[in-house]
């Protein structure tokens, strides 16, 4: 499969070479810390599931560190544990969510997927000392690679990014990278679908 480096905006079907929809996708984050003498980041993996235009769908469809089940309610998305040290994991991903998009709650039309850093502000910390971060997106079936996305723009005065989204239209499961910088780290991410943290 030829892999597809996507730029920022750009929109792919989820779909195999032979153009029939994806069905198990494992979603892997990577990101590396720049030389820094300050406290050790934590960036944390928040998964958000959604109606069509964002709508809430209740707590139990966001996944993040701090859901103990590290799944959604419908089972479809689960997620790693969290990677408390940001210690580069050469050749693993540093978090990852697992998607079953036959399985997902026919509610659920989008997924939102975000990295943000945990007590940023406390910690005086951003974007700025995180480098080579991005996405992959990879066939669960074959273990195949079928897309990524790397984020190149200067990110330093933000907390949290909005990374990428899947979503549904016409049927069909398709991907856009988003690579949006938020500025309210996890608040903002959460004040889009209603919720506050």
């Amino acid at each position: 499969m030829q892999v597809i480096n996507m730029s920022k905006g750009q929109r792919i079907d989820l779909s195999k070479p032979d153009n029939t929809p994806l069905k198990k996708i494992h979603v892997g984050l990577n990101w590396k810390e720049r030389v820094s003498e300050g406290e050790k980041f934590d960036a944390d993996l928040l998964v958000m599931l959604s109606g069509a235009n964002g709508e809430n769908l209740g707590v139990d469809n966001f996944v993040f560190y701090g859901n103990q089940a590290k799944a959604s309610t419908c089972g479809a998305v689960k997620i790693s544990e969290d990677n408390r040290d940001g210690v580069d994991r050469e050749g693993e991903d540093d978090e990852w969510a697992t998607v079953d998009l036959e399985a997902l709650n026919p509610a659920v039309e989008r997924i939102s997927f975000a990295v943000n850093i945990f007590e940023a502000e406390a910690r005086n910390q951003n974007f700025g000392i995180i480098e080579d971060c991005g996405i992959r997106i990879d066939d669960q079936e074959s273990g195949e690679t079928q897309s990524s996305y790397d984020l190149t723009e200067d990110y330093c005065q933000y907390t949290a990014v909005l990374v990428a989204e899947m979503y549904k239209k016409d049927g069909k499961w398709k991907f856009v990278a988003k690579g949006e910088g938020l500025k309210g780290g996890l608040n903002e991410f959460l004040n889009r679908f209603g919720f506050t943290a």
